[in-house]
């Protein structure tokens, strides 16, 4: 990333190099001095591979070659300036070519370091770039599963009750007229024919509270929503249901009203169907700047399934729109032993649930 930017860059990218080349050298004229100072008795030549590495490092690999040269350089002038005696005048030019090749090996292996360890964060970006993408992706396939979901539920309980309620409605019609009319003829089957009215009149009201219950809510207030939903599971599963909302709750937007009311209505039927519940509580409250949407129930506990891909997917769906509304669920038991699911959402969040799928 940072050669791409000083492709388009060259003037500030000269710049730039021919400063780490100034301070290279500059720190290089300091430990000379050190050097002197100290005297040839201690070895100080080792602290000529500080600017060497770091310019290696910072400026790339000419630019170190150059501090190199002056600090073998600077090394050997040092050496003929204390005048320290050799067997052979050779001896004190190899030893200087020792130290530079040492100084341009550091240089070069700091080179590649460098280039490694760039070319790994460059790795590492785009490893997360696309896992990033994965992710947006996945959420984006779950949000649209989830409204399409939510859209199904909705037309399922039109067509039930446009097409199911009316065949019942008939049916009950007529089966009254044959009660009616076996009754004004004194027939012993009167009582059955009477029977079955009532069994069908009942079975379009639970039809009817069903198909209801299947309706969003169509306003941001949760309070009639949630009354609503206690009356219909009522009706449609013959339990009861219990449920407690502030007298002003706030106001969550039309969007963020429907999720919690989705999560609570999903929460409702899991108790219902899958874990027999006969008692249900629905308990809405505020807590500071968060809503607190309580469902405590006596239904029995879920087992886990044989195969993890089936685990409980009502309760990933409502975990999945909690997270859209900022909150959490957790689950756990009350002190009489009662299960309980709790969701915790924000009221005012800047995390904006999905638009409704046109």
């Amino acid at each position: 990333m940072q050669a791409e930017q000083n492709k388009h860059h060259p003037t500030k990218t000269r710049a730039r190099l021919a400063k780490i080349l100034i301070a290279g050298l500059a720190c290089v004229a300091l430990v000379a001095e050190l050097d002197f100072v100290t005297g040839p008795e201690i070895a100080f030549a080792i602290f000529y591979l500080l600017p060497v590495g770091v310019c290696a490092w910072f400026g790339g690999r000419w630019i170190a070659l150059v501090v190199a040269v002056c600090a073998a350089i600077v090394r050997v002038w040092f050496e003929v300036k204390t005048g320290r005696p050799y067997s052979h005048p050779w001896i004190l030019y190899w030893n200087g070519g020792v130290r530079f090749a040492i100084f341009v090996i550091i240089a070069i292996l700091v080179d590649i370091i460098k280039k490694l360890t760039d070319g790994l964060q460059e790795l590492v970006r785009i490893r997360t770039a696309a896992l990033e993408a994965e992710i947006h992706n996945r959420k984006e396939v779950e949000r649209v599963v989830t409204e399409i979901s939510a859209r199904e539920q909705q037309r399922l309980g039109a067509d039930l009750h446009d097409q199911l309620a009316g065949h019942l409605t008939g049916l009950a019609f007529h089966a009254k007229a044959l009660a009616e009319s076996l009754q004004k003829r004194n027939e012993p089957e009167t009582p059955h024919a009477e029977k079955l009215v009532d069994y069908l009149n009942q079975a379009l009201k639970q039809l009817r509270a069903f198909c209801r219950l299947l309706a969003p809510v169509d306003t941001g207030n949760l309070e009639p929503g949630l009354t609503r939903l206690g009356a219909q599971i009522e009706t449609a599963f013959g339990v009861t249901c219990i449920v407690q909302t502030p007298k002003d709750p706030p106001q969550l937007g039309l969007n963020r009203a429907r999720l919690m009311y989705n999560i609570t209505q999903e929460a409702v039927r899991r108790a219902v169907e899958k874990q027999m519940a006969r008692h249900i509580e629905i308990n809405l409250e505020q807590e500071g700047s968060h809503l607190k949407m309580t469902v405590v129930h006596d239904g029995e506990t879920l087992s886990e399934p044989a195969d993890p891909a089936d685990h409980d997917l009502e309760l990933r769906v409502m975990k999945y729109r909690a997270e859209t509304l900022g909150g959490e669920i957790s689950i756990n038991r009350d002190s009489a032993g009662r299960s309980r699911l709790i969701c915790n959402v924000p009221i005012d969040s800047d995390t904006a649930p999905f638009p409704p799928m046109s």
